[in-house]
């Protein structure tokens, strides 16, 4: 399986879970991202938002989502804010549902988050181990 696959994956699955590291606790979220071409998963997220202080910290990252058909992909990565308003403006296309929390990609609220995967492991249902997928 390659990376469009991969891509497929996640667009089917529409939402994935954002987890970061406060202190040594996980913290575990719902978000809807949008990925590039190379595989980079954009994110949109309001300014203030506690996630924004633990990717400062600590930016590693995972993403984890699963799809219609029960197949599970996790990305391993690094995030970072970047303002970017070129990919503000992707993002606002590529996942429409983002404008009813920021109506414009100028929205001051708007922070944006660019996910960097480092390692991307797929199961599919009745498997028993991740496979890694090549990025």
């Amino acid at each position: 399986m390659g990376l469009d696959e991969i891509k497929e994956m996640i667009q089917d699955a529409g939402v994935g879970y954002l987890a970061t590291v406060e202190g040594n606790e996980p913290r575990v979220r719902p978000m809807m991202p949008g990925v590039f071409s190379d595989g980079t998963l954009y994110l949109a997220t309001a300014k203030g938002s506690p996630k924004l202080s633990q990717i400062e910290k600590n930016s590693n990252c995972e993403m984890s989502f699963i799809d219609k058909r029960l197949s599970q992909v996790r990305v391993r990565g690094k995030a970072r804010i970047d303002n970017d308003i070129k990919k503000k403006e992707w993002l606002s296309n590529a996942v429409p549902m983002l404008r009813s929390y920021f109506p414009t990609p100028t929205d001051p609220n708007f922070v944006l988050l660019e996910f960097k995967p480092t390692k991307v492991l797929l199961i599919h249902i009745g498997e028993q181990e991740y496979t890694e997928v090549k990025i």
